[in-house]
């Protein structure tokens, strides 16, 4: 059972999207959703992982599927300032 207080999603969508913006500052890459823990952590807060990745989404956050050498499918997010395009100045 998720929580539906709206207020406290407010908050969790901020606390993540501090945790993948410093993520990001720190390790240039993107934070794995799964491997990386923020699907886990996401739920001990009460929520649906999914619920909020969509709401970062939503506010520009990119959310870009893989699949790692042994086939196990992921998901990395990045914030919205990051460039993918390898030829473009910063």
């Amino acid at each position: 059972m998720y929580n539906v207080n709206k207020n406290g999603k407010k908050e969790i969508i901020e606390k993540v999207k501090r945790i993948v913006e410093g993520f990001y500052r720190e390790h240039s890459r993107g934070l794995n959703v799964v491997f990386d823990g923020l699907n886990e952590l996401i739920r001990t807060w009460g929520f649906d992982p999914r619920e909020i990745l969509e709401e970062l989404q939503k506010e520009g956050y990119r959310l870009v599927p893989g699949r790692s050498r042994n086939g196990v499918g992921y998901v990395k997010i990045f914030p919205p300032n990051v460039s993918f395009n390898k030829n473009a100045k910063e």
